[in-house]
Parts: C-alpha cells; sequence; structure tokens
C-alpha cells in the first residue's frame, strides 16, 4: 500500500475529518506526499486539509442543526404566517453555526436582492462549495426555484442539506464532489461559487478559469470575499478584483460581466457565457 493510501486511512479514520469526501482526501494526501519526506507528510496533509476544510468550524455544528430542523416538524403542517416566521428563525440559527454564512447573514437580503435583479426568476441553480447556502432559500426574492444542486465536500453536510430539501419539498440534489478534479455536468440556469475559488486556485493554479468554462450554466454568480475570517482586509478586495478581471479579460471563449458590487464582506461578479449551454 503506498504512503498515500496509508495517510489517507488515518486522515478519514480521525474524529475531525471522517466525513470529508474520501476522493479528495486521497488526492490532498497523494500530492503532499510527493512533496514532502516520510515523517512530515501526516502534518502536511492535515495542515492543508485544515485550510480547505476545516478552518470554518466544523465539529458538533450537524449534531446541534440536526436538532434545530427537528423543532420544524410542526411548521410543515401549518404553511401559514406565524409558520414562514418560525421557519426563518430556525434557519437563521443554522446559517450562524457555519463561520462562512455567519458573516453573510446581515446583508442576505441585499445579496440575494442585487443576485435576481440581474438573473431574474430560476428553476434551477448549481452552488458548488455550498456548506449550509441552502438553508438562505426564503431569503430568495423570487418563487418558482425547482432544483437545487448543492455540492459539498463534507458528507455531513450534503445529508443536512438533503434532509432540508425534503422538508421544503424540493428534490434531494445535495451530494459531494471535488471540484479540482470533477466538473458537475448538469445544465443549470445559475451556479453560484461563493467564496470558493481562492480555494481552489490554491490547490490547482489555473484550475478556476478551465472550471467557469466548463460549469454548464447560462450565469455564473461569484464571490470573493474582502475580509479573513477574522476580519482582516489585507487589501483582499484590490488583490482579488484585480486577479479575477484579468483572467476573465483574457479567456477565451469570452465571458460577459452583467454587474459587479460589494455587498458586506463579499465582491459579488455576475458572468454569463459567450454562447449558450442551455
Amino acid at each position: 500500500m503506498s504512503d498515500a493510501l496509508i495517510i489517507c486511512e488515518k486522515v478519514l479514520a480521525s474524529k475531525k475529518y471522517s466525513m470529508l469526501y474520501s476522493p479528495l482526501v486521497l488526492r490532498v494526501c497523494e500530492g503532499e506526499c510527493k512533496k514532502h519526506p516520510k515523517k512530515e507528510q501526516l502534518k502536511a496533509v492535515k495542515s492543508s486539509l485544515h485550510t480547505i476544510y476545516g478552518a470554518y468550524g466544523f465539529g458538533e455544528i450537524h449534531k446541534k442543526a440536526n436538532r434545530l430542523l427537528d423543532s420544524l416538524g410542526s411548521w410543515q403542517s401549518e404553511q401559514n404566517k406565524s409558520g414562514l416566521a418560525l421557519q426563518k428563525d430556525i434557519f437563521e440559527r443554522v446559517l450562524s453555526l457555519h463561520a462562512s454564512t455567519r458573516e453573510r447573514m446581515t446583508y442576505l437580503t441585499e445579496f440575494y436582492g442585487f443576485i435576481f435583479e440581474h438573473i431574474g426568476s430560476v428553476e434551477s441553480v448549481l452552488d458548488i462549495g455550498c456548506g449550509f447556502n441552502p438553508f438562505t432559500i426564503p431569503w430568495f426574492p423570487v418563487k418558482g426555484l425547482e432544483k437545487y444542486y448543492a455540492l459539498d465536500i463534507d458528507k455531513a453536510t450534503a445529508e443536512l442539506n438533503n434532509r432540508l430539501f425534503g422538508l421544503l419539498g424540493k428534490p434531494l440534489l445535495a451530494s459531494c464532489v471535488d471540484i479540482v478534479i470533477e466538473t458537475p455536468p448538469t445544465a443549470v440556469e445559475a451556479a453560484f461559487l461563493f467564496k470558493l475559488l481562492p480555494v481552489i486556485e490554491r490547490q490547482a493554479k489555473g484550475r478556476c478559469i478551465q472550471l467557469l468554462n466548463e460549469i454548464n450554466a447560462k450565469f455564473l454568480v461569484i464571490t470573493y470575499p474582502t475580509k479573513s475570517l477574522s476580519g482582516k482586509e489585507k487589501g483582499m478586495q484590490e488583490f482579488y478584483s484585480a486577479t479575477f478581471e484579468g483572467m476573465i479579460s483574457s479567456a477565451t471563449p469570452a465571458f460577459r460581466l452583467v454587474a459587479k458590487r460589494e455587498i458586506g464582506n463579499e465582491l459579488v461578479y455576475i458572468l454569463s457565457k459567450s454562447r449558450s449551454y442551455m
């Protein structure tokens, strides 16, 4: 058995990383084993996985989220204004558990208002690296969303999102993917890539533009963080703006920039493709 497989098994046997998508863990193990001597390989793998996954505050958050969903049983039968208020209150508490969605909670209405102003009322969404983002569906300012493909690297997150979709009466379309090496083939009207591209590019230089070209969507909604998780700016907006706009301006085939705005702690881009994928 190779060093990468041995380390992969050790990592997946640990409590912290047991729910990670195994093809991703193996890819990281193979990459780090090529770069480091044997005695440093496990440490390097865990460091890399922490950057990709562990820094976002996991641990008991899925258990807490599932307990919150347990309290929604009565809402399904009510289907009235008080039921909707209960739903949003519970969903806010779920969103606050995840570092990425927690910081977006203060500007959700403005965030989705801007996005759907430009993409319109869509029936299908592909959310790559979704985390707990499906719990923001009640803040979408449009109706008619039929299919929400929610992709993440964490199996517990996928299971939680499918439980949510079941409660909302939607198809169970949450699953796992290693987006560095896999491109979802599903055709959708809009693809969300929220704060994802920097994570991808750190792992595989050049993968971002390849992924944007391969995604089968009419609109691409991409955001970059303007502050770190600790709240520091560090010139992130200027850096990401220059990097991303330079990347798409030289892309072939070309992308059309539909809209751009800084909202809260995110720089939001909405792109359309020069050719139809639908």
